[in-house]
């Protein structure tokens, strides 16, 4: 499994291929934002900085909305005191807490994930969460291969903006379309979100699911013929 998005993913020899989402999806809510408020946590010296610091980005945010600038700001912060060797040993740590917690996810799809890996699909896991722990997950539930947003570095430090586009929303979008698909043309594949902004993507599969999602986005992905839950066998 490669975690880099510049990699050639491997060439089909499977039935299917299926791209599942990590935050609300595979898990019950989202993965990044608590991990977040654990690393600021422990800062208690740096609490009043990150506070202020956090309240800027957010008018910032109100006034022009990039979720993936804010998440880089908001990441610089809680990492600024380690190197990337510590990170990664923080989001290593952090992963190993996620996989021994059963209640931080959804049953239905870790059986749904299991069921296409018992027939040898091609599993993907694409997120908007980050590349310190994505891959690490990707590789503990035996993913194929997965996409996720890049962080950038400098001199071992965490920068505030980003070193890939925020996987999310019409980015998802363009990587299934430019990236996976062409990989196999003649597959059936599925794929499995939770939120509007994961329509433009589940519309470009044969078989769209949309699980755990508020009232509208379960009524616009039901207005483009988008399936509502997973519950059917494959």
């Amino acid at each position: 499994m490669t975690s880099q998005t510049t990699a050639a993913l491997p060439q089909s020899g499977s039935p299917a291929v299926a791209i599942f989402d990590l935050d609300g999806t595979l898990t019950r809510h989202d993965t990044l934002t608590p991990w977040l408020w654990q690393l600021c946590w422990r800062q208690p010296s740096r609490w009043l900085l990150i506070f202020v610091s956090l309240s800027v980005a957010l008018v910032q945010y109100l006034w022009q909305p990039d979720r993936g600038r804010l998440k880089a700001r908001w990441l610089a912060l809680a990492l600024a005191p380690y190197t990337q060797i510590k990170a990664r040993a923080l989001a290593q740590a952090y992963v190993t807490r996620l996989l021994a917690d059963p209640t931080r996810w959804n049953p239905v799809l870790r059986a749904r994930l299991s069921a296409h890996q018992a027939r040898g699909d091609i599993t993907i896991l694409m997120s908007a969460s980050v590349d310190l722990y994505v891959p690490l997950l990707a590789q503990a539930l035996h993913f194929t291969h997965c996409e996720c947003t890049q962080l950038a570095w400098h001199d071992a430090r965490c920068q505030a903006h980003l070193a890939s586009d925020n996987v999310r929303g019409s980015v998802k979008a363009a990587r299934l379309r430019d990236r996976i698909l062409p990989q196999y043309p003649q597959a059936k594949t599925y794929a499995y979100g939770n939120a509007a902004s994961d329509i433009a993507h589940l519309r470009q599969v044969d078989y769209g699911f949309l699980v755990n999602a508020n009232a509208s986005a379960r009524r616009q992905a039901k207005a483009v013929g988008i399936h509502i839950g997973c519950d059917d066998p494959l």
